[in-house]
């Protein structure tokens, strides 16, 4: 599913933390038990908060790290 400009979803491993950036806001949210909830719960920070992310992809394909996870690529979140 395609990002907003400008909006990142970034996992802290060591605190399980994600830090969401969105339409001008930056929030903390956590800590979670892996990477997969603490993105679903960045994502769903921001469809609470009017993304629609049932648009057609325009910003490109995420690149996978070994496990499948996404971890850049424009348009998507990093996770380190």
């Amino acid at each position: 599913m395609p990002y907003e400009a400008g909006m990142q979803i970034v996992f802290d491993l060591v605190d399980r933390t994600v830090v969401v950036s969105f339409r001008d806001t930056v929030k903390m949210l956590g800590p979670y038990a892996d990477r997969k909830e603490a993105i679903h719960a960045g994502e769903q920070f921001c469809r609470d908060r009017g993304w629609d992310d049932s648009l057609s992809p325009a910003l490109g394909s995420p690149r996978l790290s070994a496990d499948g996870v996404s971890i850049s690529g424009p348009g998507q979140p990093w996770v380190g």
